[in-house]
């Protein structure tokens, strides 16, 4: 396989077909980047997307399928980013699992999942993609959740997990330093999880109500903080907090 020329600049997503990640790889195609979108089992979200920017700009966005928990597919899908470019200018870790997980529940596999997910994958991917994005001047964007630095109920190995990743972020702009830049953002209630009930977002719904901005956030919130933080030469080893002033509570 042909590698692609390095004055492309290339997006890698983790999570990228939907959501939060499907919002960002829209985001940055419209502002010329080529996207490299991963994901797990959202393949027919991700096919639609993956047209849909194709359209716009052909041969401008592909996919790739890895489950991020299984070190053979996260070893087979960063071999194939490797084999394909010469550069990223871009990395998001966005991948994410959400749900609740009772302390005297939780057993070795559910913590080892969500470690990988979490953590484990962002540090590998890194990693590996370290020469490339170097070439590409490259910025790394960490996306975490407000409960990285306080607890949820029911949600210990999540929050655990996604605390990692914060000082992840921080460890890494440091030993980085100037050849790459690492942020996070830690989203508050900008959408309701898939898994959630109706007993759940009842409940959410009643702090939404406390909240100093009283609404639920977007996905547009999400996508202009990734933006300013892409701009922001000058930023380093920083999580922009986005949660309608939930923190303040």
């Amino acid at each position: 396989m042909a590698k692609l020329k390095s004055d492309k600049k290339l997006a890698l997503i983790t999570g990228g077909a939907k959501r939060i990640g499907g919002a960002i790889a829209a985001r940055l195609h419209s502002d010329g980047y080529d996207i490299c979108l991963h994901y797990n089992r959202s393949h027919l979200v991700a096919d639609r997307l993956i047209a849909d920017l194709n359209k716009k700009r052909p041969k401008s966005a592909y996919s790739i399928a890895a489950d991020l928990a299984d070190r053979r597919q996260l070893k087979s899908f960063i071999n194939k980013v490797l084999g394909k470019h010469n550069s990223i200018s871009v990395l998001v870790n966005n991948a994410s699992e959400f749900y609740a997980h009772p302390f005297e529940q939780v057993d070795s596999a559910t913590w080892q999942k969500l470690l990988d997910i979490h953590l484990t994958a962002p540090f590998f991917l890194t990693q590996s993609f370290l020469s490339l994005l170097k070439n590409g001047n490259g910025s790394i964007i960490n996306m975490l959740d407000i409960y990285a630095s306080r607890p949820l109920n029911g949600y210990s190995v999540y929050c655990v997990t996604k605390a990692g990743l914060a000082m992840m972020t921080r460890s890494l702009a440091l030993e980085l330093g100037d050849e790459i830049r690492v942020n996070a953002i830690a989203p508050g209630m900008i959408l309701w999880p898939e898994s959630a009930n109706q007993e759940y977002i009842d409940r959410q719904k009643q702090v939404v109500d406390r909240l100093p901005l009283k609404r639920i956030g977007n996905l547009e919130d999400i996508v202009q903080g990734v933006i300013f933080l892409l701009n922001s030469t000058y930023v380093t080893g920083q999580i922009i907090t986005i949660d309608g002033g939930k923190s303040l509570l």
